[in-house]
């Protein structure tokens, strides 16, 4: 059985523009987005285990007006939110559901975050292992081709013809 926690948390969803700001060319999270950041921690709750596998985060957006906003707007303040809190890092995340509801009359976001089974975890490994053996083909490849390019290179200087050499006036009067 799988771990997962579950929740749906009363608040207005922050964008990111709202969430972050630069301050002397950095990003720093903005004062309504510490304060989003200590209210969502607080409707979390403590009633859970930190998760530290990989996992599957769903998402739904609830806005009460029809205002259009994109999807992926919410979301990174969210994954910052949640870092440290419900698991380690957002890295873990390998599965990601989103959806988004407009005109709904009420403000909330529905979280549930889950580890994966058995057989996905396989599936990442198998992807995983496959890619570290392309890897290796090509280093390996590679290895092989600039051995080839450079056994090329001694090839034609011995192969290659000596360069004629301007002869003096008394060379070409002596016929040498």
């Amino acid at each position: 059985m799988s771990k997962f926690i579950e929740k749906t948390l009363l608040i207005k969803p922050m964008s990111v523009n709202s969430f972050y700001r630069t301050f002397q060319n950095r990003i720093l999270i903005s004062k309504d987005g510490r304060v989003y950041k200590k209210k969502i921690v607080e409707l979390l709750g403590t009633n859970f285990q930190k998760i530290l596998g990989r996992v599957k985060l769903t998402l739904y957006f609830y806005f009460d007006d029809l205002r259009k906003r994109d999807i992926d707007n919410p979301q990174k303040p969210l994954l910052d939110v949640f870092k440290d809190v419900l698991f380690e890092d957002d890295d873990q995340i390998y599965k990601l559901e989103l959806k988004k509801f407009i005109g709904t009359g009420e403000d909330k976001i529905y979280i549930k975050i889950e580890e994966l089974n058995e057989e996905e975890n396989k599936e990442i490994d198998n992807l995983m292992e496959i890619g570290k053996n392309l890897k290796k083909q090509k280093a390996k490849a590679k290895k092989e081709e600039n051995k080839i390019k450079k056994n090329k290179e001694i090839e034609d200087k011995i192969d290659k013809p000596k360069k004629k050499t301007k002869l003096s006036k008394i060379e070409k009067q002596l016929n040498i």
